[in-house]
């Protein structure tokens, strides 16, 4: 200790010198550090930042499209088990009430055009129908492809049970006609019993489908 107070004792402007480049030396190393820090701290704080926006919209996205699909199956199987019917009974009570003025009246063309507006009644159904199918299917099959396995499954499940939905009402809709007029009243209820079940099917399964893509959703 005494060695290092001489040396020191005997050149102390140069020790002094040395002090300050040491202290000077540390002090950038500090300041340069601080800075590295921030920087980094500035670029983990950009990509949390980055990483968050992809997520919301991510979120948003996937929101997006769940809230349109259950829509169309809302739509579809509205359709099902209310809209037909509804729209049916009164084109079936026209038609059987043209057709009854003329059997009265033994008028055969009247009779003819009874039943082609009649047929061509039903076909603007089916038709519109085929049209909400396709949509819902090609939507379907869009969101399997983004969508997780768990999700894929339950898409499958739905898809099957909107397809003998779909089915179910076009075999009705391709004999309604013959039965209408043989007034078949006991196959137009067991058909319509038919679409009304498989209505339900589509609702239980689309609400399996729902809470996975709201865990999904909450997951992001």
């Amino acid at each position: 200790m005494e060695s290092i107070y001489k040396i020191i004792s005997e050149s102390p402007e140069y020790f002094a010198w040395a002090f300050g480049i040491v202290n000077a030396l540390w002090a950038g190393f500090i300041y340069f550090n601080k800075k590295r820090h921030e920087r980094e701290l500035e670029a983990l704080k950009h990509t949390y930042n980055l990483d968050l926006e992809k997520r919301k919209k991510m979120y948003e996205m996937k929101a997006a499209q769940f809230e349109k699909y259950f829509r169309m199956i809302d739509d579809f199987g509205k359709r099902q088990q209310v809209d037909i019917a509804k729209r049916m009974q009164p084109i079936f009570n026209k038609f059987m009430e043209d057709s009854l003025k003329a059997s009265d009246l033994g008028d055969k063309k009247a009779e003819t055009t009874a039943i082609t507006t009649f047929s061509s009644q039903i076909s603007d159904i089916t038709n519109e129908g085929m049209d909400q199918y396709l949509s819902l299917k090609s939507e379907t099959n869009s969101l399997k492809l983004i969508a997780s396995d768990e999700l894929a499954l339950l898409f499958d499940e739905l898809q099957a049970s909107y397809d003998s939905a779909f089915n179910a009402t076009q075999e009705f809709m391709s004999k309604f006609v013959e039965l209408a007029m043989a007034n078949n009243q006991e196959e137009i209820q067991r058909c319509q019993e038919t679409m009304a079940k498989q209505g339900n099917i589509i609702k239980e399964n689309a609400e399996k489908l729902m809470n996975q893509m709201r865990k999904e959703l909450k997951e992001i």
